[in-house]
């Protein structure tokens, strides 16, 4: 589409509201949609290295968001797309070893990785201990629990 282009999308019921919708939901869904705009994302050898280190965290963030929400092959593309960026750096160290600036480039990188893996060892570290706290918390509550019992005499 171009942008300010109409479109009419067509989704069948099966598609819009999944096999084990109700009988109710057996109707086609049309939507009219318009393309308002539209940034094509830059190569990688067009980006600088600060972009594509930067690019490379907005992958890992939405691969993690998309990981979260179940949608495990979505998450898997974006995690392949940031290791482009760290790629690029070492083919063109292979092609010039002795190139200050993608030495330099190469060492930004690498401490960029280092700071985005030890912010994610604490992510992941704290969301361990929130989820062990409330397994003890639930496992307390369990044993606290003491059956009732009914006097049928009374």
């Amino acid at each position: 589409m171009k942008k300010g282009e109409i479109a009419l999308v067509t989704i069948h019921p099966d598609y819009a509201f999944g096999s084990s919708a109700s009988h109710h939901a057996n109707s086609t869904v049309y939507y009219v949609i318009e393309m308002v705009s539209f940034v094509k994302e830059k190569e990688s050898w067009e980006m600088s290295t600060q972009e594509k280190v930067e690019a490379a965290g907005k992958k890992k963030e939405e691969g993690n968001a998309l990981f979260k929400a179940g949608k495990y092959e979505r998450a898997s593309n974006r995690y392949e797309k940031l290791l482009f960026c760290e790629i690029d750096i070492k083919k063109a160290l292979e092609i010039d070893p002795n190139n200050r600036d993608v030495k330099l480039e190469y060492k930004i990188l690498k401490q960029k990785v280092k700071e985005y893996n030890k912010k994610d060892a604490q992510f992941y570290g704290n969301m361990f201990a929130k989820m062990k706290q409330i397994k003890t918390t639930n496992a307390a509550a369990k044993q606290e629990a003491v059956p009732m019992t009914i006097d049928s005499k009374a």
